[in-house]
């Protein structure tokens, strides 16, 4: 099984949980409905990309994982590569919303950070398939919404750069490194 980690204050362990179930799929009453669609695609691209890799995975593939024709995935991608980028961007969609929930209960500079790290970390080792379809490799130079990534990705680490403002840190201590 997927390594879950448990949140202990100023302790992290990491314990056995359940395998994950693979990529969702829509309920037949909800099933028709495009955002229900387009989200069953984001989460069978993100659990083909991560076990075949981006290059192995055809729409074909994806289609049949949700059970819809090839050509209508082009009704919410206007090709793979925007499906990558669309699951990069869920990706750090949920990332970026679980470390900011977690802050909002946090009080004291050091809390705060541990919280942030732990929230990220929990998304890292259970977030299922979009962070670590992200992690593995990011969309090429020249493809669609590359530049998005980028400003979400430092969206995302602006948090972190934050958290460590307020710390008391020894002076020789490189805040931005």
């Amino acid at each position: 099984g997927r390594p879950a980690l448990v949140y202990k204050p100023n302790k992290c362990s990491v314990t056995s949980s359940l395998p994950h179930p693979g990529p969702m799929q829509p309920s037949p009453l909800t099933a028709h409905r495009p955002e229900n669609r387009r989200q069953a695609l984001l989460e069978a691209a993100a659990h083909r990309f991560l076990q075949q890799g981006y290059a192995a995975t055809s729409m074909r593939d994806i289609a049949g994982d949700v059970g819809m024709q090839v050509g209508s995935i082009y009704y919410h991608f206007r090709s793979k590569a925007e499906l990558r980028a669309a699951v990069h961007e869920e990706g750090l969609r949920r990332i970026h919303e679980a470390v900011t929930t977690t802050l909002a209960g946090a009080t004291g500079a050091w809390e705060r950070l541990e919280a942030a790290c732990v929230a990220h970390l929990r998304v890292l080792l259970e977030g299922g398939d979009f962070f670590q379809a992200v992690m593995r490799e990011m969309p090429r130079v020249h493809e669609p919404g590359r530049g998005r990534l980028i400003a979400l990705r430092d969206e995302y680490e602006a948090i972190f750069a934050r958290l460590l403002e307020p710390l008391p840190l020894a002076a020789e201590v490189d805040r931005h490194e």
